[in-house]
């Protein structure tokens, strides 16, 4: 493999890296809108509301064990595909149904905590097989800048 090729390869895994860094933002962005849950939902107190990241990071927690089991069975690809798709699926379903009543907020924040689980296990697990050994603190850093 010529050396601009592999470059480019370079270039492009730490682009996706960076990319898929990005996305794991999505439980702090949805701290930003507790207030206007609060608001939204005034017969659901506040403390509900609040542990709403707490319960993110739980299921988080929790789905993160069985990455490394859906790994086994199928291809980092196939599972960054199926697992934005869940992240997307559940962003739909928070943009078009979390207004109707607070389980569809907690059935959003499910699809996204699996969604964010399998995206941060897997974005670190792509840098350490794809770079070498002297890379791999350099990317994961990366990872975590973009985080």
């Amino acid at each position: 493999m010529s050396n601009s090729i592999k470059q480019k390869t370079k270039a492009g895994m730490i682009l996706a890296i960076v990319f898929m860094s990005m996305y794991l933002n999505i439980e702090n962005v949805l701290s930003l809108m507790l207030y206007d849950m609060t608001l939204a939902f005034p017969e659901v107190s506040e403390f509900t509301i609040q542990k709403i990241p707490s319960n993110m990071y739980l299921i988080q927690a929790i789905f993160t064990f069985a990455v490394g089991w859906i790994n086994s069975k199928i291809s980092k690809r196939k599972m960054i595909i199926i697992f934005q798709s869940g992240t997307m699926l559940g962003a739909l379903i928070g943009y078009f149904f979390a207004g109707t009543s607070f389980a569809m907020v907690y059935v959003s924040l499910f699809v996204l905590s699996i969604s964010a689980a399998v995206m941060s296990t897997i974005s670190r697990s792509v840098v350490v097989e794809t770079f070498a050994q002297n890379d791999v603190p350099k990317m994961i850093s990366v990872s975590q800048i973009s985080n």
